[in-house]
């Protein structure tokens, strides 16, 4: 039972704007979670468009409908959803009608840019009762959100990446740190910032093994696939959403929500009618940021391999510290580059390759593999193979429920604001670690337009 005279109830809005892809590459072992659209170009009359509530549930979003909303709902001990804001009201109040069937006898309000005084995202953030704020947004409008909800003394869990390049990052968090600091207005915020591999069973089970096996001689890392014109997760999918919920004690967390809501699972069940998508739009075809598919889902193979690299037990930390790389657009439709092919170097002399595509012929590939001194250590989707020294066998272990992550980290979000959170944790969703994978990113890309021109990183060592 949670002792609730212990913890002092804590308040949570999340703004979720699902604007393109929900992709499954190998089944459901990868979240490529792209925020695309180009500011302004979303959402008023699209909705409008809408002839009944069933369309209007076709355009919510997979990811906020699937992954957000359940991660809340699986923690309703501790996160209580309270509203949901998007520019179109009648999309907002299109996923209130879904959030109430996993939450019966919930009061969830609706604003929207279009919903009158009062019920503006401004006025959310003026509510006494809300005390953290969860965002996703497209890449390029985060940042102003993010700083307008710290300024009014919310704690903040953003969305990967932490901006589209390294310019904006390091110029918000610097603006943090000052801020934190007491030097703007406002409070102690937190920000923290979201990334759903370094939450995931496989990984972290995989770090715990390649930490028992000495010094790291070696890495890979392969994800291939091809985005198709027309794929579901390259049609428009983009309307914001805020959830308010009021943060309470302690929860015991439940993979087993989703599958145990009969609605919810129904509508599971139906994906194909639910989250019919419309034909590729002109924001995806031009994105407003580098790297296109490359920098929406990048950022988690980036996320991953630093994971696998920082868990060895070398004494200084492994990381990367330089790297060479090639990118290519393969595909029209996947502007400015949908390919890139990397070697790179640690700073205790390991190299490794980083190769991804998503638009190769190929077949569909996933695999992380580290080399140690004391063996290796392989992981695909949803499985690790563990290979020690003088062993012939590899020992295997699956993980058929770890899911995407996102409710282990919107889990680990919370318990840190009521409790405190253990530093590891803290550290998983810190900006710095979202920056790291940022520059890795976009080292690739810079090395790749000036011909593999070798980059020596700088922000990779966060040990802190």
């Amino acid at each position: 039972m949670p002792h609730s005279s212990f913890l002092i109830p804590f308040d949570l809005i999340i703004l979720l704007e699902l604007s393109a892809p929900f992709w499954a590459n190998v089944d459901e072992g990868l979240r490529l979670y792209g925020e695309t659209l180009q500011e302004g170009t979303y959402a008023d009359s699209r909705a409008n468009s809408y002839a009944d509530q069933s369309d209007l549930q076709k355009a919510i979003g997979i990811f906020a409908q699937d992954q957000h909303l359940p991660a809340i709902l699986a923690c309703r001990d501790l996160l209580s959803l309270k509203a949901i804001y998007s520019r179109s009201s009648k999309s907002a109040q299109a996923l209130v009608s879904i959030a109430s069937e996993g939450d019966p006898g919930s009061d969830i309000h609706v604003y929207g840019d279009d919903a009158g005084e009062g019920r503006s995202y401004e006025d959310l953030l003026n509510r006494e009762d809300v005390q953290s704020v969860i965002i996703a947004l497209p890449i390029v409008v985060q940042p102003e959100y993010i700083r307008k909800a710290l300024e009014a003394g919310k704690d903040v869990l953003s969305e990967k990446p932490i901006a589209k390049d390294l310019v904006t990052a390091r110029e918000l968090l610097n603006w943090y740190h000052r801020f934190d600091a007491g030097e703007s207005d406002g409070g102690k915020s937190r920000w923290s910032v979201a990334e759903n591999f370094r939450f995931l069973d496989s990984f972290i089970y995989a770090g715990k093994r390649i930490g028992e096996m000495g010094r790291v001689l070696g890495f890979s890392v392969r994800m291939a696939t091809f985005v198709k014109p027309g794929d579901r997760y390259f049609g428009r999918r983009q309307d914001p959403f805020l959830f308010i919920n009021a943060v309470q004690p302690p929860c015991h967390y439940t993979s087993s929500w989703f599958r145990d809501s009969p609605k919810l699972l129904n509508r599971k069940q139906k994906a194909d009618d639910i989250y019919t998508c419309e034909p590729e739009t002109s924001w995806r075809k031009t994105p407003s940021y580098q790297g296109g598919f490359l920098l929406d889902g990048g950022v988690h193979f980036t996320a991953g391999i630093r994971l696998l690299l920082a868990s060895a037990s070398a004494g200084e930390g492994t990381y990367i510290e330089n790297l060479s790389a090639h990118t290519a657009q393969l595909q029209s439709h996947l502007p400015p580059a949908d390919t890139v092919d990397a070697t790179m170097k640690t700073n205790t002399g390991a190299t490794g390759s980083f190769s991804v595509s998503f638009g190769t012929t190929l077949p569909d590939d996933f695999e992380y593999r580290v080399a140690c001194e004391r063996g290796s250590v392989t992981v695909r989707e949803g499985s690790v193979a563990v290979r020690r020294e003088g062993r012939e066998e590899a020992e295997s272990r699956e993980f058929p429920d770890e899911g995407e992550g996102v409710m282990q980290e919107v889990q680990a979000w919370a318990k840190g604001i009521v409790e405190g959170g253990k530093m590891e944790l803290r550290r998983r969703q810190s900006p710095e670690e979202a920056l790291a994978d940022l520059e890795v990113l976009e080292a690739m890309l810079r090395s790749g337009e000036k011909g593999g021109e070798p980059v020596r990183l700088e922000l990779q060592d966060v040990r802190t």
